[in-house]
Formats: structure tokens, sequence, C-alpha cells
């Protein structure tokens, strides 16, 4: 089974950058490193979103995007309902 945008290359620059992942407790942790979410700051019931810090593999985070948008640029002119 394969990811939708992920290829040789970028699963190659997966390994590369993060080995097998236990430096990371979560994916949302990861996320963050690699600098594709905003940062959180909460305290009490407030909730502040800070911009996105472009930290973690620049190369990694650069194939992610492509692969996302060669995905979403495909899905258009397909009718299943993983596409949908």
């Amino acid at each position: 089974m394969s990811i939708p945008g992920i290829g040789y290359l970028n699963a190659s620059a997966f390994i590369a950058s993060i080995g097998n992942g236990q430096a990371f407790t979560t994916a949302k942790e990861f996320a963050v490193w690699l600098g594709i979410t905003p940062k959180q700051f909460a305290s009490d019931n407030k909730s502040v979103m800070g911009g996105i810090r472009m930290r973690g593999d620049g190369y990694l985070r650069k194939m992610l995007i492509h692969g996302a948008r060669a995905v979403i640029n495909h899905a258009s002119k397909k009718q299943d309902a993983l596409n949908q």
C-alpha cells in the first residue's frame, strides 16, 4: 500500500532526516519541528496561534509540499471516494 504524494524521493528524505522517528512522541510534534504547523500558545481558556517557524529539514518540507500539491492537482480529475 502506498501513500499518495509519497514516492521514493520523499520516503528516502524521511529516512535520511528523521530515521525511524523515535525522537518525536506525537505526529503533531513532528509537524511543528518540520515547520508545517503554527506554534500554539495556550493559557487558561485562551489560545493564541503563533507563526510558522521554518525549522527542521527544509528539503523534506519542500518535498512534502510538492507531493501534496501533486495529489491535490490530480484529485480533481478522479471520481473515486478517496479523491472526492
